[in-house]
């Protein structure tokens, strides 16, 4: 195989070529890992529903799932009518 100017190329075919194609393989895995995992945290953190409270009979309940009707007793009080 030659270039453009005539030359004759090499291409290295070692062991070492291989082990540092493979690091390089697992490093760009794991940053795009650690990439797509954190473009996920901050997209549910910027549009993900908010979490009602309920104020019954004095205490506060909290829903337990955005999305879900059950609502889960706290130690907190509330002060109906506000």
């Amino acid at each position: 195989m030659t270039n453009i100017r005539g030359r004759r190329l090499t291409i290295l075919r070692t062991y070492w070529y291989y082990t540092e194609l493979m690091v390089v393989f697992v490093i760009g895995g794991v940053v795009g890992w650690y990439a797509n995992k954190t473009y996920y945290m901050i997209d549910n953190y910027l549009n993900a529903e908010p979490i009602n409270y309920l104020c019954k009979s004095g205490r506060v309940y909290e829903q337990a799932d955005p999305t879900s009707t059950v609502y889960i007793k706290t130690n907190k009080e509330c002060i109906e009518g506000v």
